[in-house]
């Protein structure tokens, strides 16, 4: 129950400051309005008001930002290497991998379960769901090279964009005309998903078990059906008796990998440029690729804290801050060791079958792979980049006008959500613009994805923006187009926004 508390404010003619009772807003202050019996701040979304508060809505429809005696804590009043979000005080962090399970959402440790708002206090959702009188905001974004995928707090999955391969899953409605569903609609789930990862024509979830689901194209053995394309939804198994909880799945362009609590690394799906990581020489699969439709153990890793796939290859970052890649050489380092001839797409190459630390790269806090070049935030939340740089995506040391805190990269470019609340990115168009840059038109946000040629963030009024590429409607804008600006993804009212 929603406590309002009354306090006198001056004389009997001056009308009520913040927090004074009120029955309309001509009664309150100037600038104030009267939301739930009190005189109140307008907020739109909660990232218009203090940090440890929320924008609240009456019954007739206005906003007002929660008063501070209504919080079990205010800015300030948190110990040391704690922060006061949402009105409690939780760890700070720069990464998930320091937060013991929970989520570093905006520097502060989550944990999703105990953090979500009743709609009853915050009746405007953004772009999440009001379920059950709980704000079911999206916990995570996936976007890939012709969708886009939310990961919900409640566990269910929304995704949009092109329906190519079975990629759309077994939703409740069939795609637009044209194979393209320009909303975000849920795939069908018979329980709460954990993890959601999304690659070039695949998708893959981790249940509360552990077991991994994944659906779309399986002519790699991304689906675990080696020559199967629109794959159903099939359960991935574990290739020991190694049974520990999975903490990460990682989904690359034509494989996956996963992390469990024992340290075990395990991968499955194409291997053309070895980024399975366990120097065997798979058979073809359909693709005419050499794959697995089952798991293999990565070999040689034992401390990782955090895993990422790209296009062709695999990095882990290690307990000590150090990265360790397998797989096309250009995410290796300068003349890489131990590498062998292999073929990408028709193109000869080279490429590594185990793991290789990369050189030049201490004291990583996190790390992502694109198309063929990575990223890490290293110390003080300085950006380095290594591998391919034809579009100005890699090249060192990012100049960067704050410390980064969350990081993300695409085909060819680079996109880091700095410490201002701003995404910057540098790359390639249509999501950068060459020499890093700010998105410009975008709200203050708390995290950032990016998908092979468009991204997604995550906005502190709970809403998902996307830009970049359009062609397959994964912005969730309704319709298709060439490109589109940063804007807010919709949800079909079949899906239950």
């Amino acid at each position: 129950m929603l406590v309002i508390a009354l306090v006198a404010c001056g004389g009997d003619d001056d009308p009520p400051g913040e927090g004074g009772g009120c029955e309309t807003s001509e009664q309150c202050a100037d600038g104030l309005l009267c939301v739930l019996g009190a005189c109140r701040e307008e907020c739109t979304g909660y990232g218009d008001c203090p940090i440890g508060s929320a924008c609240l809505e009456g019954d007739d429809g206005a906003r007002g930002c929660r008063l501070p005696e209504e919080n079990e804590c205010t800015e300030g009043a948190c110990p040391d290497d704690t922060a006061c979000t949402n009105g409690a005080c939780v760890a700070s962090c720069t990464s998930s991998a320091t937060c013991g399970g929970t989520e570093c959402v905006a520097g502060t440790c989550e944990d999703p379960a105990v953090s979500r708002i009743y709609c009853e206090d915050l009746a405007y959702c953004g772009s999440g769901v009001c379920d059950f009188d709980v704000c079911d905001d999206d916990l995570a974004i996936a976007p890939s090279a012709i969708t886009t995928c939310a990961l919900r707090v409640s566990g269910d999955v929304d995704c949009a964009g092109s329906d190519a391969d079975g990629m759309l899953g077994d939703g409740p409605t069939e795609p637009e005309e044209g194979g393209l569903r320009g909303l975000l609609l849920p795939i069908v789930l018979d329980e709460p998903a954990m993890m959601l990862g999304v690659g070039a024509q695949h998708a893959c979830v981790v249940m509360d078990t552990s077991e991994v689901r994944c659906w779309g194209r399986g002519d790699r053995g991304q689906t675990a059906i080696a020559g199967s394309v629109d794959a159903p939804m099939i359960a991935i198994a574990a290739p020991t008796e190694d049974a520990s909880v999975i903490d990460e799945i990682a989904v690359g362009a034509h494989h996956a990998c996963v992390r469990r609590a024992s340290g075990a690394i395990e991968c499955w799906g194409s291997d053309d440029a070895g980024q399975l990581g366990d120097a065997t020489d798979h058979a073809a699969c359909e693709a005419g690729a050499p794959c697995s439709a089952t798991p293999v153990v990565v070999a040689g890793l034992e401390d990782v804290v955090d895993l990422d796939a790209g296009d062709h290859a695999t990095c882990a970052l290690r307990a000590d801050g150090r990265v360790s890649c397998w797989g096309r050489a250009e995410l290796l380092g300068d003349a890489p060791e131990g590498t062998t001839s292999c073929t990408i797409d028709g193109t000869a190459t080279t490429c590594r079958t185990t793991p290789l630390e990369v050189p030049g790269i201490e004291g990583a806090e996190s790390i992502a792979v694109g198309g063929s070049h990575a990223c890490a935030i290293v110390t003080d939340g300085v950006v380095t980049c290594w591998g391919a740089n034809d579009a100005g995506q890699a090249g060192g040391t990012v100049a960067l006008p704050f410390a980064a805190f969350a990081i993300d990269v695409g085909r060819a470019h680079s996109c880091a959500l700095l410490s201002d609340d701003r995404v910057w990115c540098w790359g390639a168009t249509p999501v950068a613009q060459g020499a890093p840059s700010p998105v410009e038109a975008m709200p203050a946000s708390f995290s950032v994805a990016s998908g092979r040629d468009h991204a997604c963030a995550r906005t502190y009024d709970g809403e998902t923006w996307c830009w970049g590429r359009n062609v397959e409607a994964q912005l969730a804008r309704e319709t298709s187009s060439e490109t589109g600006e940063p804007g807010r993804a919709r949800r079909s009212p079949a899906g239950g926004a």
